[in-house]
């Protein structure tokens, strides 16, 4: 924020108002599509990584019930998940950069550096993070406000935790059984592809920016 004011950066023009009768439908149908992708690529890849390299797996799975014990990670990151991780994340990705490299290589050029970059940050969901970096692009384009996609990455985080929070695993198990329901998950995680899959390429195709469109900030002048 200071950088922007420094900048002489209008910050209402850059976070924009949601339109009048803005319907949110679109967006809810993108959330379910753009989380289930998610869980089913994590079931996809967790399966061929238990094949390929199980050990390493299993020190992931140690690792992770040790870290989900801290008190950090019970209660601070999942009010961060949804409060100032998708306000900061948005302003910076689809506000910032996107506008200044919309501006200087074109929007489409803008939308995949920011959202691969914006992927490479989630390390072991790059993937999933690069997917919902481009929905987020575009649903930023279409209303022209950071609102619409700071509340859809917040639902996206809400909804990724509560889910995944009520697969987990029972603390009992060993890691070697959490291998076994791991590679159980790989058919639901081909199902879940094959369905959101189609989806999510028929949504981008179709609400792909023209060369010549605009960025939410300069349209935002009036």
């Amino acid at each position: 924020m200071w950088a922007c004011r420094r900048a002489d950066v209008d910050l209402g023009r850059l976070i924009g108002r949601v339109p009048a009768g803005y319907n949110w439908l679109p967006a809810v149908g993108l959330l379910a599509t753009t989380v289930m992708f998610s869980f089913g690529w994590s079931f996809v890849t967790g399966y061929g990584l238990s094949q390929l390299a199980p050990e390493f797996v299993e020190s992931l799975l140690t690792s992770e019930d040790a870290v989900a014990d801290s008190i950090a990670v019970g209660v601070v990151w999942p009010i961060l998940l949804i409060t100032i991780i998708p306000v900061t994340e948005e302003v910076l990705f689809r506000g910032v950069l996107l506008s200044r490299w919309g501006v200087k290589w074109g929007i489409g050029t803008g939308i995949v550096l920011t959202a691969v970059i914006f992927g490479a940050m989630n390390r072991f969901d790059a993937v999933e993070a690069t997917v919902l970096g481009v929905v987020a692009a575009l649903l930023y384009l279409q209303s022209r406000t950071l609102i619409v996609p700071i509340a859809f990455h917040a639902a996206n985080n809400l909804v990724g935790k509560v889910v995944g929070d009520a697969l987990a695993w029972e603390e009992a198990l060993a890691p070697a059984a959490k291998l076994e329901e791991i590679e159980a998950m790989a058919l639901p995680g081909v199902a879940m592809l094959a369905v959101t899959l189609p989806v999510l390429v028929w949504y981008v195709r179709r609400n792909w920016p023209s060369r010549d469109a605009e960025i939410p900030y300069m349209r935002n002048a009036g």
